[in-house]
């Protein structure tokens, strides 16, 4: 599966953790597809997420269709009351991505791994890799180099 993850770019380590875990606390992997529990449960799955203005949406959905159980339109109702639901399975990741902006998370990667924890993990190891990758051509960047024979260069030096 492919997970999206977002954090804090400006996120620092924490003052004497030499491992800078620190920096991804805020990390959050959401994972691209269908949110299936969005379907089953949604009340429970909008909580869990703490997703409370879709959750007031949808309460509001239910009750509407619940009042007009109660009309000549029930089976009208019956097939219709189940689009919300439908509309969580297909966009409830998105929603949760919408939520994640408006923490002032940014995207910063897509993974593919098998859970969020293998995702959080995967994406970690490729940023510090990243970040060895880029303090080594730093670092070969600052040594000034002298060549060890003078004679090969295009303007030879000589010794007086």
């Amino acid at each position: 599966m492919i997970y999206t993850l977002h954090m804090d770019r400006d996120a620092k380590p924490i003052a004497g953790d030499a491992t800078g875990v620190s920096r991804f606390d805020t990390l959050l992997a959401i994972p691209e597809g269908k949110a299936t529990w969005a379907l089953i449960a949604p009340p429970v799955w909008l909580a869990y997420y703490k997703l409370w203005w879709v959750f007031s949406l949808y309460c509001l959905a239910v009750f509407f269709f619940l009042s007009l159980m109660t009309t000549s339109f029930f089976l009208v109702t019956a097939l219709l009351g189940g689009l919300p639901g439908l509309y969580l399975l297909f966009e409830g990741h998105q929603l949760r991505r919408n939520r994640a902006e408006q923490d002032g998370l940014y995207h910063v990667g897509t993974v593919e791994a098998v859970s969020e924890t293998e995702a959080i993990e995967r994406f970690v190891a490729q940023w510090k890799e990243h970040e060895t990758q880029s303090s080594d051509a730093k670092d070969l960047a600052l040594k000034k180099t002298k060549p060890s024979n003078l004679a090969f260069g295009l303007f030879p030096e000589t010794g007086s």
